[in-house]
């Protein structure tokens, strides 16, 4: 049996189409997986290049109000007297908070463990890759408010989930308008994977290590990894 073939417990076979998707999906990594590329996963194909701040009813100046107010406030549960601005954001990213980054990952599989896993899990998930863009140089630059284009920086903040899922962030100077035209330059390619082939990559990612305990790195992701293996 090929390796990347489970059987379905509920049939007693092989599911061949959702191997089948498997496949082309470890073709599509092998084809354009390299470590100048960074990968992206979403729930639904309709998802867009769109940092976060720019999916809700806010302008400009509500944008560096939020900025603004979490990094006066943060310090209450981080010692945050030492982070630049771009750790700041990507804290704030990373808790929650609407910014202008979008979150990226080194490793494919993550990806496409995120286009599996989150939410909506009824639509077509996708799995996007581009060649890295230009590295953000936050010593010149120390204001993620002021970058004039869209750049790529990683963040000196050690935390664990950013290091699991191997992190990285793409910045967006003009959130507010259209959603970001990847250049030709930067190669874009996609992947897409049919709402019925989630819980077969689901499977075959956790059999690699990718499942929520790994990705989340604390109790709450070994919670979801123990209830999604129990799920079935």
């Amino acid at each position: 049996m090929e390796p990347w073939i489970i059987h379905n417990r509920k049939t007693g076979g092989a599911d061949r189409k959702a191997a089948g998707k498997w496949r082309e999906f470890l073709d599509f990594v092998h084809k354009f997986g390299s470590r100048n590329r960074i990968w992206r996963g979403v729930a639904s194909g309709n998802h867009t290049l769109r940092p976060s701040i720019a999916r809700r009813n806010y302008d400009p100046a509500s944008e560096k109000g939020l900025f603004t107010e979490f990094r006066r406030r943060a310090r209450q549960f981080a010692d945050t007297h030492l982070f630049s601005d771009w750790d700041l954001i990507a804290l704030a990213q990373h808790h929650g908070l609407p910014t202008r980054i979008l979150d990226w990952t080194y490793n494919p599989l993550v990806a496409a463990y995120f286009a599996v896993t989150s939410m909506p899990n009824g639509h077509e998930g996708r799995v996007t890759c581009i060649l890295e863009p230009l590295h953000v140089d936050s010593f010149r630059e120390p204001d993620p408010f002021a970058v004039s284009d869209v750049m790529l920086f990683e963040s000196d903040i050690v935390s664990p989930r950013i290091v699991a899922q191997e992190g990285v962030f793409t910045v967006h100077p003009k959130p507010f308008g259209r959603a970001w035209i990847v250049p030709k330059s930067l190669d874009r390619q996609d992947f897409a994977i049919e709402a019925r082939y989630k819980r077969y990559f689901k499977e075959q990612l956790a059999i690699m290590g990718i499942d929520a305990a790994h990705m989340l790195t604390d109790i709450d992701g070994l919670c979801r990894s123990i209830k999604e293996r129990y799920d079935g």
